[in-house]
């Protein structure tokens, strides 16, 4: 039975220190698939010119563990044409899945100024296929992603090091 609790201390350190790892891992492919899906998207894109149709700001509750704050999401519809045909699209950049918000509304308002009902703007749009467009060419950074990825790294690693050392110490002890 003790042995059982005395091996329980290293693997949980071990089985730690591969999560640390493992998880950001996941973290950082999905926020490079977005990055390369933006970059492939603003390559291949065409300009036209649009106007807006309508610009909101929604409010909505963020719970992050036992933090809830209120936060400001902004979107915008506008409306375009390729080839004599009219689309209208809701994509402000060029990944699906980024969600433009801020922490108080009069930033989502000074950004929204830029984007008046009726303006004129540019539209960026995939000649394959016209519905896919957008009005920013930003490309989300990495740069977040990777150092987080290194800073769990290099905690998963101290704690497998612990882990192996407990282990390599208890059966050292069991020998003498």
């Amino acid at each position: 039975m003790d042995s059982y609790r005395i091996l329980f201390y290293p693997g949980f350190c071990i089985l730690l220190g591969l999560i640390a790892i493992v998880a950001p891992s996941l973290f950082v492919y999905d926020a490079y698939s977005a990055h390369v899906e933006s970059e492939n998207k603003i390559e291949g894109s065409m300009e036209t010119t649009g106007e807006v149709l309508d610009n909101n700001i929604n409010e909505y509750v963020s719970e992050q563990g036992q933090t809830t704050s209120i936060r400001y999401a902004v979107s915008l519809e506008y409306e375009y044409q390729v080839d004599g045909k009219t689309y209208t699209s809701q994509n402000i950049y060029p990944s699906d899945r980024d969600v433009i918000s801020f922490s108080d509304q009069y930033s989502a308002d000074q950004y929204l100024n830029e984007y008046s009902v009726g303006d004129e703007l540019t539209i960026y749009y995939q000649p394959d296929n016209p519905e896919e467009s957008y009005v920013e060419e930003d490309v989300p950074g990495l740069i977040l992603p990777i150092f987080m990825f290194i800073m769990f790294s290099i905690g998963g690693t101290v704690f497998i090091i612990l882990g192996l050392y407990m282990l390599r110490a208890i059966f050292k002890d069991s020998e003498d």
